[in-house]
């Protein structure tokens, strides 16, 4: 469009306003976005921009959905579930604490200054064991979704000596 209306001042003498030029950008970026069969990126800025346009959206398909059924810890026990998030900016880490009735008892969230998703993962556990201690609760049980951070448990070897996480 830049270029058609650019020939047409140069080779025909013609002027279009650019506020024209604008209209037929977002008039063909939104024909050819809603003819097209391609699913987007799952990004705020992409979604955004796409609306923008006024284009429908083709969400990704979820690769397998699988049912998980949360089942409350045993009497006198505190159940944990842990998780960590990391992205090209920023690391953090949170947690859910519920009692053996399912009452929610207490969470946390926090930013870590760690770049991976696994330190961020092993974070959340640390954190939720440092609570659990500073709350004198002895029967802790902790669920997390990375199962590279249950390995870590198993293989201190596996933890990244920049942390200072000692486990």
């Amino acid at each position: 469009t830049i270029w058609f209306v650019r020939n047409q001042v140069r080779f025909n003498n013609k002027i279009i306003p650019w506020e024209n030029a604008v209209g037929l950008i977002s008039s063909n970026v939104s024909l050819s976005g809603n003819l097209t069969k391609f699913t987007y990126h799952s990004s705020m800025r992409d979604f955004s921009i796409l609306k923008k346009f006024m284009i429908t959206v083709h969400p990704p398909r979820a690769p397998i959905i699988k049912e998980v059924l949360w089942q409350p810890p045993p009497s006198d026990w505190w159940k944990c579930n842990t998780d960590g998030a990391f992205n090209s900016v920023t690391a953090s880490c949170g947690g859910v604490f519920r009692n053996h009735h399912a009452d929610f008892v207490v969470a946390f969230a926090e930013k870590v200054d760690f770049q991976s998703s696994f330190v961020a993962e092993l974070c959340g556990v640390m954190r939720a064991i440092e609570l659990a201690n500073a709350h004198n609760w002895l029967n802790l049980w902790i669920e997390t979704d990375s199962s590279l951070a249950v390995m870590a448990f198993k293989s201190n070897s596996m933890v990244p000596w920049t942390t200072g996480l000692r486990i």
